[in-house]
C-alpha cells in the first residue's frame, strides 16, 4: 500500500492558536509514514461534532500552554480548548466550512490541530474514530485515528483514513 501525504499545503493552516502562525514555534518536515494503533473508540457518533473531553495520559505543551485533555472533532481535528462551558454542550458543533484564511479570529475552532480537516460523516457507522496510547513513558504517543471515514455527500463512496499523533516530552505533532 502506498501512503501519500502533503505537509506544506495544509500544515501552515493546520495549527490555529489565536493568530499565531505555524512557523512561530513549529517547523514542518516530511516524515516516514508509520501506522500507530489505538483501540478506544470515541464515544460519539454525531456528524459535525466534538467529543467530550478525553484525558491525555501525559501533559502536552502546545504554543506555550500545557494541556491534559483534548476534544476530538468528527471532521479530522483535535482541539485543546475546553468546551464543557459551551451552551450546546455535550453536542458541540465541529464546523465543516472554512470561509476565511486560518488562523482567523472569527473561526470557531481554536487551539487545534487540523489533520486533514474536511467534511466527514461519522454518523453513517462505516468507519471508526478512536484513540490510543503507544510506547512507554517518558516517550509515549497519544494517537487519534480517523479510520475509513465517509465524506459527507459522497454516499460512502469516498473514504478518508488519517492519524494525529502527540508525542510525550518532545511535544511533537505528527499528522498522517
Amino acid at each position: 500500500m502506498t501512503h501519500n501525504y502533503s505537509l506544506k499545503n495544509w500544515f501552515a493552516s493546520a495549527l490555529v492558536c489565536l493568530g499565531m502562525t505555524a512557523s512561530a514555534q513549529y517547523s514542518v518536515s516530511p516524515i516516514p509514514h508509520q501506522v500507530y494503533s489505538g483501540t478506544l473508540p470515541v464515544q460519539f457518533n454525531y456528524d459535525d461534532s466534538f467529543s467530550p473531553a478525553i484525558a491525555l495520559p501525559f501533559d502536552f505543551t502546545f504554543y506555550g500552554q500545557t494541556y491534559n485533555s483534548v476534544h476530538i472533532g468528527s471532521n479530522g481535528v483535535i482541539s485543546f480548548d475546553s468546551y464543557e462551558q459551551a451552551p450546546d454542550y455535550p453536542y458541540i458543533v465541529c464546523p465543516w466550512v472554512i470561509n476565511s484564511q486560518i488562523p482567523h479570529v472569527g473561526f470557531s475552532i481554536k487551539n487545534a490541530v487540523f489533520g486533514p480537516f474536511q467534511d466527514l460523516n461519522n454518523s453513517d457507522g462505516q468507519g471508526v474514530i478512536g484513540y490510543g496510547v503507544n510506547g512507554t513513558a517518558p516517550f509515549r504517543r497519544f494517537v487519534v485515528f480517523f479510520d475509513n471515514q465517509s465524506h459527507f455527500q459522497c454516499g460512502g463512496a469516498t473514504k478518508t483514513t488519517s492519524q494525529i499523533i502527540l508525542h510525550e516530552t518532545l511535544n511533537v505533532i505528527d499528522v498522517q
